[in-house]
């Protein structure tokens, strides 16, 4: 006869409770992310844009790529009125196309950034994580906006910085080599020898190259976080047609933590995150369990 049938019983009704308590906290932890609605102004008045030739990403064919001031305005988020910006914002993902007018996308965090057609081959995302840049290319960005980011006034740059930092955050995206010029990677731009102004788009090209270069030199570790910067990645989930699916150009945008411009924004918009304590929780229970079985 078993005496310690009473005791261990027990113990399955206590992991039993641990397990249905853990899956509260992870249903409780998971949010859905907020809809953000914006209009997109591509502010010619401070940067009349310049075209990069001969710009290879991913798996298509050279072609130019447009840089250009670029500022959004926030108008609700999940309903609620707003009239927040025009804040500086930037383009994560060259397969998907965007202009001035008014979206509506889902806040995501910044690892999540650029999902709509990573790793689809034959594209410009092809180098890009299937769900989004991952934890590294987003440790790599916020050290980027951390020393780099000049501020949420597209008026504080001048067009050499805005266009620098535009290309050095698509090599981050879209590559890991961090190198606008090695050939082998999936993104890279040559020396700029036509069109309007090759002086400038080779500046921008050097002191973006050397963004990267610092990024390179500090070896940034996956777990790096800001704590300079709140980041709102917001992604398409509406297709160019009107139709689900990915459609347009992600936008990355940062505000400083301290702002208040921050604190409103925080108190609205949900970016869902793992829940990480829930399973913590149901590690720790089926460990406490085993302990219990073995004594």
């Amino acid at each position: 006869m078993n005496t310690n049938l009473p005791v261990q019983l027990q113990n399955v009704r206590v992991m039993i409770f641990s397990i249905f308590l853990t899956f509260g906290m992870l249903a409780g932890a998971q949010q859905n992310p907020s809809d953000v609605t914006f209009t997109l102004n591509l502010n010619t008045s401070i940067d009349s844009g310049m075209n990069y030739t001969d710009y290879v990403v991913g798996d298509t064919a050279a072609q130019s790529r447009f840089v250009i001031g670029f500022e959004i305005t926030i108008n609700d988020v999940d309903g609620t009125p707003l009239n927040i910006g025009p804040i500086a914002a930037f383009c994560s993902e060259l397969q998907e196309p965007i202009s001035t007018s008014t979206y509506t996308f889902k806040a995501a965090p910044l690892r999540g950034l650029a999902a709509g057609h990573g790793g689809s081959s034959g594209t410009a995302s092809a180098g890009i994580p299937n769900n989004g840049i991952g934890v590294h290319r987003a440790a790599r960005l916020a050290y980027l906006f951390d020393q780099h980011y000049i501020s949420e006034s597209l008026t504080e740059w001048n067009q050499i910085e805005l266009h620098a930092f535009q290309l050095a955050v698509w090599e981050v995206t879209h590559d890991t080599d961090l190198s606008l010029s090695n050939t082998n990677g999936w993104n890279f731009v040559p020396t700029q020898a036509g069109g309007s102004d090759p002086a400038f788009r080779n500046d921008a090209i050097a002191l973006a190259q050397s963004y990267l270069d610092e990024i390179s030199t500090a070896n940034i570790a996956p777990s790096y976080r800001s704590n300079q910067f709140e980041f709102w990645a917001l992604t398409s989930i509406t297709g160019n047609s009107g139709s689900d699916g990915p459609g347009f150009q992600d936008v990355i945008l940062a505000t400083n933590k301290f702002a208040q411009i921050t604190e409103e924004l925080s108190e609205l918009i949900v970016i869902p995150e793992p829940a990480m304590l829930g399973l913590t929780a149901l590690t720790l229970s089926m460990a406490w369990f085993a302990n219990r079985r073995r004594v």
